[in-house]
């Protein structure tokens, strides 16, 4: 008699399935990446998107917290792309975009940053995988 494959075992033939956490949590490291050395290197045009509440809450100016947010923002990919408390990190950044997504509102610039929120809260809940430094 003839056994008859599931369709989720078809559907990851060539193995791949193992990957897409991988995938996921290398690209949206790269995306925070990207996002903090420019905050390093143009610092000044990132100015305009800090809210006033923060310097009046914090008492830095706008110019030092995008340093201490873009220098922080490459740290936390760093330890999401090698895997270190992925799902500390992952919520940390999560957490950091739902913020900016307070802030801006759900227009284009938001809706981007919904669709990174919506990744990393994935990549929390999947937690370590099969290339992550955490074993």
């Amino acid at each position: 008699m003839e056994q008859k494959t599931s369709t989720m075992e078809n559907d990851d033939m060539l193995g791949l399935k193992r990957f897409a956490p991988v995938v996921v949590r290398l690209g949206l490291a790269m995306v925070f990446v990207w996002f903090g050395l420019n905050q390093l290197t143009n610092t000044t045009e990132w100015l305009s998107f800090i809210p006033l509440w923060v310097t009046n809450l914090t008492g830095i100016t706008a110019n030092t917290f995008v340093l201490v947010n873009g220098a922080a923002e490459i740290l936390l990919a760093i330890l999401l792309a090698v895997g270190i408390q992925i799902r500390v990190v992952a919520g940390l950044l999560c957490i950091h975009m739902f913020m900016i997504v307070l802030d801006v509102g759900l227009n284009a610039v938001g809706v981007r940053d919904v669709g990174l929120m919506f990744g990393l809260l994935s990549v929390g809940f999947h937690g370590k995988d099969l290339y992550s430094f955490d074993k």
